[in-house]
């Protein structure tokens, strides 16, 4: 069945459509312009030279509020027009599969499943939000600790422990995310270089390289299909986004008395 993914959990984003397994069409949108100008473009261009998806998959959370309510409000949209159903993707385990995909064909199998990806997103106000997953032998993501806010001294400080994983000792710890352009891990830590890390003494901790930190519309697809495969998709209506924490605006929002 085609899939329609769609990306814009930051401030621009990508489009991308899958035939089964098969990535068929994908575009980037502009970063100079954004993605709430680009990005009805970018879905017309693909889907005029190709029949109309049979399902939608768009990532809904965390990342930029507005980012991901043009994403969400179109994925809706369509959905809705097209009567078809929507599989929404968590940001940062589509950030943790680009990652993956950078990496695993350094490794034989039974090393990828030793080893942790530790995805991160600026989340402002002093905090990120981070996840960790690990792929078994198939290459199928399993979540280790799910999406998260979390202040970032304390991420920055521990990057396992702090999502809770007290009692891992991964062989190899990668991490990646746009939330790296924020936010520098200790010793003033450059792309792809090894970590010392007092909290993992037989672990080795890399950063991976700037041009992978951003999830694509081809991960967010790729993660549709196992969501479709595996029953989690929802209807237009009953789509929702994923923030995680309330905006600033929301937070000073007056509560009505009951």
């Amino acid at each position: 069945m085609t899939n329609l993914a769609i990306e814009c959990s930051g401030t621009a984003g990508s489009v991308a459509l899958f035939d089964g397994d098969i990535c068929i069409a994908y575009a980037d949108l502009d970063p100079k312009i954004g993605s709430v100008k680009t990005l009805a473009g970018a879905i017309e261009s693909i889907v005029r030279t190709h029949d109309q998806p049979k399902y939608l998959s768009v990532t809904n959370g965390p990342g930029s509020f507005t980012g991901l309510r043009v994403g969400l409000t179109t994925a809706k949209m369509l959905a809705l027009a097209w009567n078809i159903p929507v599989v929404p993707v968590d940001t940062l385990q589509a950030t943790a599969l680009r990652a993956f995909g950078a990496v695993c064909s350094e490794w034989a199998d039974g090393e990828s499943v030793a080893a942790l990806f530790i995805s991160v997103i600026n989340a402002y106000r002093g905090q990120v939000f981070a996840n960790a997953v690990r792929f078994n032998t198939f290459g199928e993501l399993v979540v280790a600790a799910n999406s998260t806010v979390l202040d970032a001294p304390l991420w920055l400080s521990d990057p396992v422990g702090s999502l809770g994983l007290l009692t891992e000792r991964p062989t190899q710890v990668w991490i990646s995310g746009p939330g790296l352009s924020s936010y520098t891990l200790p010793s003033g830590t450059l792309p792809s270089e090894k970590l010392p890390s007092e909290k993992l003494p037989d672990s080795h901790t890399s950063v991976l390289a700037p041009d992978v930190w951003q999830p694509t519309a081809r991960e967010v697809g790729m993660l549709g299909n196992r969501g479709m495969a595996a029953g989690k998709a929802t209807s237009s209506l009953l789509l929702q986004p994923n923030y995680i924490r309330a905006s600033a605006a929301e937070e000073k929002r007056p509560q009505l008395k009951s």
